[in-house]
């Protein structure tokens, strides 16, 4: 299968394209500068740039949606917004120009698996909008998260992943190894109720090829 991955060069985006490429897929790899990404063919593509989207889905059966911004500052909200709901919009709008028939979206835990007191919820579970609103990258996400199932269907399928916090080889200072950093380093006095939950990024990307071949449309 061809696939593209957006955000190929970031850390999940590298080690998607490492299982994808081991699977036998043909891999190309975008990103905004074309950074060579081993086991890809690297393109440049901004998806805040639709007229860069097409040459590099040209010939492309299916897309990992994974390009974002990981900041949790209130400073940065517009631009999480930005890359994540309108940057999905561009993206699948023109993957479904293209004639791609698969798309696998990576979402994240924040847009269902959040609840209050000791509900638990999976992926059916009820709206988690009202308690991530206050949080700019997580109500980013939801609304991107929509509006990529929205467009599953029609000859092609939507498939949402919704991993949680990433760790794992690559990640060098990253908004997930942040948290981890500061306990080691003794520089968290007290924790909240509740919890952090962490998944290895390689874990993530066997979850991608698998989702390629056997996730179904319109569905986390």
């Amino acid at each position: 299968m061809r696939v593209l991955v957006t955000g190929a060069s970031g850390f999940l985006g590298r080690h998607v394209v490492a299982r994808l490429a081991g699977a036998g897929h043909e891999v190309r790899g975008m990103s905004r500068r074309g950074a060579a990404v081993e086991g890809a063919e690297a393109v440049t593509g901004d998806v805040l740039d639709p007229a860069s989207l097409a040459p590099a889905l040209e010939g492309i059966d299916a897309v990992v949606h994974a390009a974002g911004l990981v900041s949790h500052r209130p400073e940065d909200a517009e631009a999480c917004w930005r890359v994540h709901v309108l940057g999905t919009e561009n993206t699948l709008d023109a993957a479904r120009a293209a004639g791609v028939g698969r798309v696998v979206y990576l979402s994240t835990s924040g847009t269902v698996a959040v609840s209050e007191g000791e509900e638990l919820r999976d992926e059916g579970g009820a709206d988690p909008l009202m308690l991530i609103r206050a949080w700019p990258y997580y109500r980013s996400k939801y609304f991107a998260e929509q509006a990529a199932l929205e467009r599953s269907g029609g000859g092609m399928e939507v498939i949402s992943l919704n991993p949680s916090l990433l760790l794992g080889p690559g990640d060098t200072g990253g908004e997930s190894t942040r948290p981890v950093r500061l306990f080691l380093e003794d520089q968290i006095p007290a924790a909240p109720p509740g919890g952090l939950s962490y998944v290895d990024v390689r874990d993530v990307a066997e979850a991608v090829c698998a989702a390629l071949s056997r996730g179904r449309g319109g569905r986390r």
